[in-house]
C-alpha cells in the first residue's frame, strides 16, 4: 500500500497517532534516500554522457558506467519496496482490508464496448 494512499484515507482506516507518526517518519527517511540516489544517478549519467560522446567508444568503461547507473536504479526500487513493506506492517489486518476495499473502489473500470 503506497503511504500516500494510506495517509489520504487515514480517517477511514482510523490510524492511531503512533501509526501516523511512524508512517510519516518512514516516508521522510525514504524521501531523503530517494533524493540522494537521484543526485547520484544524475552524476553517473553525466559521466555516461561524456563517455558516449567520445570519438572512440571505450566499451568496458561505458558498460562499467552503465552498471553503476543500474545499481543505483535498483537501490531506488529496493528502497521503495522496503518502505511499502514497513508501511504495510504498521497497519492492522482490519486496516489492510479497509485499504484494499478503498483501492478496489479507486480502480478504473473498463468502459463498455460501443456499437
Amino acid at each position: 500500500f503506497p503511504p500516500e494512499l494510506v495517509m489520504r484515507h487515514q480517517r477511514v482506516l482510523d490510524l492511531s497517532d503512533e501509526q501516523r507518526t511512524a508512517i510519516k517518519s518512514e516516508m521522510q527517511e525514504s524521501q531523503k534516500r530517494f533524493l540522494d540516489l537521484r543526485w547520484q544517478i544524475e552524476k553517473e549519467m553525466e559521466t555516461m554522457e561524456v563517455l558516449l560522446n567520445q570519438d572512440k567508444a571505450d566499451e568496458k568503461r561505458i558498460v562499467a558506467q552503465l552498471d553503476k547507473v543500474l545499481d543505483l536504479e535498483r537501490e531506488i526500487k529496493r528502497t521503495r519496496l522496503v518502505m511499502l513493506i514497513r508501511v504495510k506492517d504498521l497497519l492492522t489486518r482490519e486496516q489492510k482490508a479497509r485499504l484494499a476495499d478503498v483501492k478496489e473502489k479507486l480502480r478504473p473500470r473498463p468502459s463498455p464496448p460501443t456499437r
